[in-house]
């Protein structure tokens, strides 16, 4: 896992830059990178702590604080006070959405899934990763779900049928498995799409190593992804590779003070 303490500083540093750039921009369209990248930087904060300590009340703290970065952009944008981006309005950007559903945080799950589908760019064409994400968006716009209503209701019924087009993969396998409410094809869809993540950070050396030393050993999307399923009524194993067992079933995220992503926890 490297060194966590020197992460942990790396990332401090990093927040409190994003946040004086903020305040010192003189361009509308930064608003979206700098909020959009606070969020990122409190997430491996948040898993940093968790790594470091074992306790869950860092994670839970430091991802709140990526959920209120990310909803911060998204709210100004609505408003109209902040502009618009093709790069982080899309929902690729919109990663904090899972940040939510990870710590329990109905509200900001809502919130992030119905913001992040309107302030999204229309795009002529979508990548499997796309259409996913727009799947679980729908999903989650109204959440909790009522867990007696048919499997397809609230979701994305194109995002469905291009996943079932596509080439086999497990994005198609894991919305196949939520819609048939299948706990056995489920998890061998989470461990077909760990070894997918493992891969790419063995192979991607461009990536940072503050996310190495943390996103490689805790999979937010996939403690998301867990945490939906086991609350539509399907059954899970106590954990996967990097969706530790710990980190499930995490609620009552603390309330923040007004603008508290600008400096760490």
């Amino acid at each position: 896992m490297g060194d966590l303490r020197l992460t942990r500083e790396n990332v401090d540093f990093m927040i409190r830059v994003q946040a004086r750039d903020l305040d010192l921009g003189t361009r509308d369209a930064d608003e979206g990178k700098r909020l959009t990248t606070l969020s990122v930087l409190h997430r491996w904060r948040g898993i940093a702590r968790h790594l470091a300590s074992g306790a869950t009340r860092p994670f839970v703290d430091d991802l709140a604080r990526a959920v209120q970065a990310r909803r911060t952009y998204l709210e100004r944008l609505q408003a109209g006070t902040a502009a618009s981006s093709q790069r982080y309005g899309a929902l690729q950007q919109n990663r904090a959405l899972f940040d939510a559903v990870a710590i329990g945080d109905q509200d900001g799950t809502t919130s992030l899934a119905r913001l992040g589908t309107l302030a999204r760019p229309p795009r002529p064409r979508q990548d499997i990763d796309e259409w996913l994400l727009e799947y679980l968006h729908g999903l989650l716009a109204e959440w909790p779900p009522d867990p007696t209503a048919a499997a397809a209701a609230g979701r994305t019924t194109a995002a469905i049928a291009a996943l079932a087009a596509a080439d086999p993969s497990p994005e198609h396998d894991l919305v196949e498995a939520f819609e048939a409410r299948d706990g056995a094809a489920l998890s061998t869809a989470l461990l077909a799409l760990v070894e997918q993540r493992q891969a790419r950070f063995a192979t991607d050396l461009t990536l940072p190593p503050e996310l190495l030393a943390t996103e490689r050993h805790v999979w937010v999307l996939g403690i998301a992804l867990v945490n939906v399923a086991r609350t539509i009524g399907i059954a899970t194993a106590d954990e996967h590779p990097t969706i530790p067992g710990l980190l499930l079933g995490l609620t009552s995220p603390r309330p923040l003070a007004p603008e508290s992503w600008r400096t760490p926890s």
